[in-house]
């Protein structure tokens, strides 16, 4: 098989295809689900409401855990209790994304 690259276009088997196609279903196929999961840790505020958000920061994900940063033990404390709350306003938010637990830690809440 002969591919060739021109500018604005990739040639396969003779059918033109434009790069930004190619980039597009490169991008869907290698990091939808991790520019989902960022998309919804930027609307935390949003999610979990502003008294919230002040006291916690979402740091990373772990498999379809988030983990989330929390300012002291009694937040955490509070936040274990408001979890099953907490997964459901991300479902409803975030449909797309796929959360099954929160694991809240104590640290830096930025």
């Amino acid at each position: 098989m002969d591919v060739g690259v021109y500018i604005g276009v990739m040639m396969t088997d003779g059918a033109p295809t434009s790069i930004s196609n190619v980039i597009e279903e490169w991008f869907s196929k290698h990091h939808r689900k991790a520019f989902k999961r960022y998309s919804m840790l930027t609307r935390w505020e949003e999610i979990v409401g502003l008294r919230i958000a002040k006291n916690t920061r979402p740091v990373r994900f772990y498999r379809e855990a988030l983990v989330v940063m929390v300012r002291n033990s009694v937040w955490m404390q509070e936040l274990e209790f408001l979890k099953p709350q907490i997964l459901e306003k991300i479902r409803a938010s975030s449909p797309e994304v796929e959360v099954n637990d929160i694991v809240f830690k104590v640290g830096d809440v930025g």
